[in-house]
């Protein structure tokens, strides 16, 4: 993910996971699990793919870290 909004330039966000249902060739529907890097001080949403997001921390050996949920 890049460490600042692509809009705004700031650096502040948090990040929440979600998960949506898609449909691949044919009938098979399966669920996706995405992540949403949301920018603090425009709303600036980027949607990430955890699938390919999280393989390719893996692959260059980086722990991934779970970021909790803002408090409101």
């Amino acid at each position: 993910m890049n460490s600042s909004c692509l809009k705004c330039g700031s650096s502040e966000y948090y990040v929440k996971t979600i998960v949506c249902p898609e449909k691949n060739i044919g009938l098979k529907i399966k669920l996706g699990v995405y992540y949403l890097k949301i920018c603090s001080e425009c709303g600036f949403v980027e949607m990430y793919a955890a699938e390919i997001l999280d393989d390719e921390k893996n692959k260059k050996g980086v722990k991934i870290e779970k970021i909790p949920n803002p408090s409101y």
